[in-house]
């Protein structure tokens, strides 16, 4: 595992582990920049956080994080958590492609829009990203998630992950 060296370092990070409390800038002021950079928009980030309130932990989940880790967090896990993610990031990132033999057999398949943001589900995309490149509103976007979830039997998010080939 690397540790990115910032602004000197052409390669992008695998991960990006973010505190909320830092001083000058919060992490959801850091996370919307980063959502907001092409470059760095569909790198996977977790809060790593000693706010451990029910508020915080749903507006970074709103914000679509991939996990919410609050502290302490014994080591082991923390690698564990962190190696588990890099995987599947980096699993989806080589493949981008959905496994349609196995969308083929579902009871209730997928329609063209369902699927449509499920593939943009799988580069890790957010729900105002998926209304953005689709030109569909919020609600919609929600609804749309929402069914992919429920016919794929996802119980979260980034359980799409395993759809792709």
């Amino acid at each position: 595992m690397k540790i990115w060296g910032g602004a000197n370092d052409d390669a992008l990070p695998q991960l990006i582990l973010l505190d909320i409390v830092m001083p000058q800038m919060d992490g959801y002021e850091v996370l919307g920049r980063i959502k907001t950079n092409e470059r760095l928009k569909k790198i996977p980030v977790v809060f790593l956080t000693g706010m451990t309130d029910e508020l915080s932990e749903c507006k970074g989940i709103e914000m679509d994080v991939v996990d919410y880790l609050k502290k302490p967090v014994a080591s082991k896990v923390l690698f564990a958590r962190v190696q588990h993610y890099i995987d599947l990031y980096s699993e989806t990132a080589n493949s981008g492609k959905l496994d349609e033999e196995r969308l083929a057999k579902l009871a209730v398949p997928l329609t063209g829009r369902e699927l449509e943001v499920a593939r943009l589900m799988g580069e890790f995309r957010s729900d105002k990203e998926i209304c953005d490149i689709l030109y569909i509103s919020m609600p919609y976007t929600k609804k749309l998630v929402a069914a992919v979830k429920e016919k794929l039997g996802l119980e979260k998010r980034g359980d799409i992950r395993s759809y792709f080939v």
